[in-house]
């Protein structure tokens, strides 16, 4: 597995056991709760979305070499 991806799992997991913890155990303050869920959450989107940005920037480079050769 590709680190940005096992990262961007990670913090998924994280948000899912943070929400359960909070469910059954009320660990944390409400407004404390849902700064780290947001966190969590932006955390999440901004790994997500520099992955697929590195994917299609190889994927890019790759077609464009590929047009090159057959030129």
């Amino acid at each position: 597995m590709k680190p940005l991806t096992l990262v961007c799992f990670l913090l998924f997991l994280i948000g899912i056991a943070m929400g359960v913890i909070q469910m059954w155990f009320q660990t944390w303050r409400p407004e404390l709760f849902a700064k780290m869920i947001i966190t969590d959450i932006a955390l999440f989107v901004i790994t997500f979305i520099l992955a697929f940005l590195i994917r299609e920037n190889k994927e890019s480079e790759r077609v464009n070499r590929g047009k090159n050769s057959l030129d």
